[in-house]
């Protein structure tokens, strides 16, 4: 009996010297993380455009109507210019619900979101993946009201049946339609070839 509480009150002497020092490893690891910041924080400082009035790391945004998601946004970082109303972001993703439950997603480097009306313009390497086709681009725009997506510059579009390129391309989320402009050339199974100018 007298062993048992004589290991007992070690265990505890133990736990009692184990956690702090634990605490201590943890914030001494966290302080080691930061340390390039306090040290120079010139380099936070010049990450920041001159030109923001608000910095803001990891964003999220929805945009709903009648208490129906219709899409979402995450983002890397942003930050609010001196125009205002527009939040300037970094590294995005976007998932468009449309109403038969099917999803849409738009993966960009760079893009611009009004927030009095939910438009969106990205740019660079720019990504639209539904469950079938792959879209790439270098920049588009979302325009929110009419629930479509725009672009005037040169898409390619992959899916496992096809390849096809244009030099734009409008895509009605809510009827499911795309729409392909100008200089249209493809390729279906990798025989037939179709190209022709709209």
């Amino acid at each position: 009996m007298l062993y048992h509480r004589y290991v007992k009150k070690i265990k505890i002497k133990f736990l009692l010297l184990f956690f702090p020092f634990i605490f201590l490893c943890a914030i001494i690891i966290i302080f080691m993380g930061r340390r390039d910041i306090t040290k120079e924080p010139e380099k936070l400082i010049s990450s920041i455009p001159e030109n923001a009035d608000i910095f803001i790391g990891k964003i999220y945004h929805e945009a709903a109507k009648n208490g129906k998601k219709e899409w979402t946004l995450t983002a890397d970082a942003g930050y609010y210019g001196k125009i205002g109303k527009q939040l300037v972001l970094k590294g995005l993703f976007v998932m468009f619900f449309l109403k038969d439950g099917a999803r849409i997603s738009l993966t960009a480097e760079k893009g611009v979101l009004n927030t009095d009306s939910n438009d969106l313009k990205v740019t660079n390497n720019v990504v639209v993946e539904s469950k079938n086709y792959k879209v790439f681009t270098d920049r588009l725009h979302y325009d929110h009201n009419k629930r479509m997506i725009i672009t005037e510059t040169t898409v390619k579009i992959e899916s496992e049946s096809v390849c096809f390129a244009a030099s734009g391309m409008t895509v009605t989320l809510d009827k499911k339609r795309l729409q392909l402009d100008g200089n249209v050339s493809g390729v279906f199974n990798d025989k037939m070839i179709l190209n022709s100018k709209l």
